[in-house]
């Protein structure tokens, strides 16, 4: 993927803390250095692939007939670049549902933003949403190591259990239920972690995996655990080049258990 794809497809403008519609050609490309007919047609082209995994995902519109024509709902999607990617579970799931007039799907994912980001943002970030429902899922910046750190990961474990303990109880005291799922998987094949700055400990993958699961109960969260799902496959086949990004089959099958458990909680 060459950097201008990159930078549109993970919505770089957010990682700039500009407050840009997504939509906005113009704007996005004066602030990635980009001509606007070239952000317009990656854009074009995400959106349609987003389209036609929602058109796999429900062909005979069993989720959006499920939900109640009348209900009016705000949902808010918290996470970093892999919530962000304009061909997200995220942006798959509000296609699904974009007939739905009552149903609004807020992306508050920023690409690169750890726990530690969100926690000096989140009233204006997310909570100033006032949404009834969000889904979670961070850590994939945190438990990764630079190679000049001498293994300290991003954010310790500790710190990473305070944060999305903060985070569960802030939304459950402003109303909101949340859904929070486990991470995704990495290749330490790719070029990323290969020859790259980052590597990844196992042992610190697994852990924080733990304490989203431990931190769902603890903090009254619906858990969406993938890692049974995740380990059916390969983690090369469900990631991009990078090792990182999930890829088209990734993103469907989180798609997949995400607006399950969704759509159990509209229905409540």
């Amino acid at each position: 993927m060459d950097e201008n794809a990159f930078k549109v497809k993970f919505n770089f403008q957010t990682w700039l803390k500009e407050d840009i519609d997504e939509n906005d050609y113009n704007r996005i490309g004066s602030v990635l250095n980009m001509d606007a007919g070239i952000v317009k047609s990656l854009i074009i082209g995400f959106d349609k692939s987003v389209a036609e995994q929602a058109s796999k995902l429900d062909e005979d519109r069993v989720y959006l007939s499920q939900v109640d024509e009348l209900l009016d709902t705000k949902v808010i999607f918290i996470g970093d670049s892999i919530t962000s990617d304009r061909e997200s579970f995220a942006k798959i799931i509000a296609k699904v549902f974009a007939e739905h007039s009552g149903l609004e799907f807020i992306d508050a994912g920023v690409s690169g933003w750890r726990t530690t980001e969100f926690l000096d943002d989140f009233h204006f970030k997310v909570l100033a949403h006032e949404a009834q429902i969000a889904h979670v899922m961070l850590g994939t910046n945190g438990f990764r190591r630079s190679r000049l750190s001498y293994g300290k990961c991003n954010v310790s474990p500790m710190e990473f259990e305070q944060n999305i303990g903060y985070i569960l109880d802030a939304l459950s005291e402003n109303g909101t239920t949340t859904i929070i799922s486990t991470l995704p998987p990495y290749d330490l094949n790719s070029e990323t972690y290969d020859i790259g700055n980052w590597t990844i400990d196992t042992d610190d993958y697994e852990q924080y995996n733990r304490i989203i699961a431990d931190s769902a109960a603890k903090h009254g969260s619906v858990l969406n655990d993938m890692r049974s799902v995740y380990a059916k496959h390969k983690a090369k086949d469900l990631l991009l080049d990078d090792g990182v990004h999930l890829n088209k089959v990734g993103q469907y099958i989180l798609t997949e258990q995400v607006i399950k458990k969704l759509v159990k909680l509209l229905n409540k």
